[in-house]
């Protein structure tokens, strides 16, 4: 009995140190995967004005050193606005190894009223089997940096907004305030009402006109006065005569008729 018990607590025994084992193998393997070199870079501006822009670049000092992706063949360019902080992610490293970097700030032409942090850091990768990466900044003397900083001021008068460093900068930064647009001062126009009256409709100012008596004494009017004249005597002849010639033509053709039938009559008797 104490035989079996002996030799299942040897099995257990080594099952748990090959647990253990597999557990220490991959868990730096899987850290190294998802969290690649990182190097983070600081920078303290000093201003009364609005914040500044100022230019830095990473550069391998050996040939084939991983760098962050958009890195060119002169190295790695970037910028950092006012007081602020950019991480920089490496590309995955690979074997046991160090990489070698240097950090500093690009000045093409220093700035009246600017001072600029001419510091170079020196950056070391340190890779162990894969398993886990240690990275460190050194001072230009050698000693470990706790902290990448670069430290820059502006004590001029002017605004503080200096162009990119890769190009010259202007010589005087703009000193001329902001022009406003100021409001129109005249007051606004309101349309007057109408000064003339409203215009009626007068009344006719003539006379009525009345009907005036016949002037012709000889005529056969009221009054024994004559008919008013028409303006036109020949037309109203020509009518009196027609009309007296069809009443003349009338009367004759009825005594004709009249005195046919007497006659007829007298004969007929006979």
């Amino acid at each position: 009995m104490e035989r079996i018990l002996g030799t299942n607590w040897k099995k257990a025994l080594c099952m748990a140190a090959a647990i253990m084992l597999l557990i220490a193998c991959a868990s730096p393997a899987a850290n190294a995967a998802v969290d690649p070199p990182r190097i983070t870079v600081n920078q303290v501006f000093t201003t009364s004005g609005s914040p500044a822009a100022f230019t830095y670049r990473l550069e391998p000092l050996e040939a084939g050193s991983p760098m962050p992706e958009g890195s060119t063949t002169e190295g790695y360019t970037f910028t950092i606005t006012g007081t602020d902080s950019v991480t920089i992610e490496m590309a995955p490293c690979s074997g046991e190894e160090v990489h070698r970097y240097k950090l500093f700030q690009m000045i093409s032409a220093e700035k009246p009223g600017y001072t600029y942090d001419k510091r170079v850091y020196t950056i070391e990768i340190h890779v162990y089997e894969e398993l886990y990466i240690i990275v460190v900044a050194y001072n230009e003397d050698g000693t470990k940096a706790g902290m990448i900083t670069f430290q820059n001021s502006y004590s001029g008068s002017g605004t503080a907004t200096p162009p990119p460093t890769i190009n010259p900068p202007p010589t005087n930064p703009p000193t001329d305030p902001p022009t406003t647009e100021l409001p129109p001062t005249d007051p606004p126009t309101t349309e007057l009402p109408p000064t003339d009256p409203p215009t009626t409709e007068l009344p006719p100012v003539y006379p009525p006109l009345t009907e005036l008596p016949p002037t012709d004494p000889a005529g056969g009017g009221k009054d024994g006065g004559a008919s008013p004249k028409t303006g036109d005597e020949t037309n109203y002849d020509l009518f009196y005569r027609l009309y007296v010639s069809s009443a003349i033509v009338t009367i004759g053709a009825a005594v004709y008729l009249i005195v046919g039938v007497l006659c007829g009559r007298r004969r007929r008797q006979k």
